[in-house]
């Protein structure tokens, strides 16, 4: 008998929903380099497929450069109807299994299940069936994963994709967070992360470190207690049904840190119209 959680989410991702659903619309897609994106010299990657991605290719990324990494790529259009097609099979399949969904993007939805537990004693059964809901409502892959709170339940499946499942149980937390890099945690950005490390901290553990206190309290001041709590597990953060996205972003990552105008200014409009191609849930 599985012992009750005293809290439970469980966190849904859908496996790079855009590019797989240029999949279900042409089969023989399946397995291949496949971008959806606009075409060069001014187009930009917003989605490309697993495949494509050990190229190194990402979202927000210039297409022109994503042909250079990849040249055999295979380039498809946006179809937002049919993604909107989508979401509205994957609202009605998390419809019958939950009371509430947050959906905080098209293809990201925290589900409460905390009062499911009698129905739903075992979080792995649980998140076997859902995965398997979702396939056969929509073709689409998944990767779940259950802990006591949403940040956790985030990084669980980020580490766990494509098509994974993860529970992580109440008290292993802090143990699954430890060895995880710094950055994998909400709250500490690029700069963060930069002045962090050079304190000598490398992973997600090290802020439990006491030897670390005085320098980290110096560093980030109040900040400091939100995030120790993060990185022991400690989220209390409710699933809010029904919330709407605060913004959208797309981001992209230089090969060095650099401040030159001339080559940020020409990524600007990339990033915008990557946002743009975003369909709202």
């Amino acid at each position: 008998m599985t012992d009750r959680w005293p809290r439970q989410i469980l966190f849904g991702d859908i496996d790079a929903m855009f590019a797989s659903a240029a999949v279900l619309a042409d089969p023989s897609l399946a397995g291949k380099p496949v971008a959806v994106g606009g075409p060069p010299p001014r187009g930009i990657i917003a989605a490309a497929s697993y495949a494509l991605r050990r190229f190194g290719v990402r979202s927000a990324m210039p297409t022109i450069q994503a042909l250079r990494l990849c040249p055999h790529l295979i380039l498809v259009p946006p179809d937002r109807p049919l993604y909107r097609r989508l979401h509205r099979r994957l609202q009605e399949v998390t419809d019958r299994f939950f009371p509430a969904t947050e959906w905080t993007s098209i293809d990201e939805f925290y589900a409460e299940t905390t009062t499911l537990q009698t129905r739903h004693p075992d979080p792995t059964a649980l998140g076997v069936a859902l995965k398997a809901a979702i396939r056969e409502a929509t073709g689409l892959t998944c990767t779940i994963a259950l802990a006591t709170g949403k940040t956790v339940a985030k990084i669980a499946a980020d580490a766990h994709k494509p098509d994974g499942l993860a529970v992580i149980t109440p008290g292993s937390e802090a143990a699954f967070l430890g060895p995880l890099p710094l950055r994998s945690l909400p709250g500490i950005g690029p700069k963060s992360a930069e002045s962090v490390e050079r304190l000598g901290l490398r992973i997600i553990a090290d802020l439990l470190e006491p030897r670390f206190a005085p320098l980290l309290t110096h560093l980030l001041g109040t900040r400091l207690a939100p995030l120790r709590a993060l990185a022991g597990g400690q989220d209390t953060e409710p699933v809010v049904a029904g919330r709407e996205s605060k913004s959208v972003s797309y981001e992209t990552t230089f090969e060095e840190d650099t401040d030159d105008p001339a080559l940020l200014e020409p990524v600007v409009p990339w990033l915008s119209r990557a946002v743009g191609a975003r369909p709202a849930a």
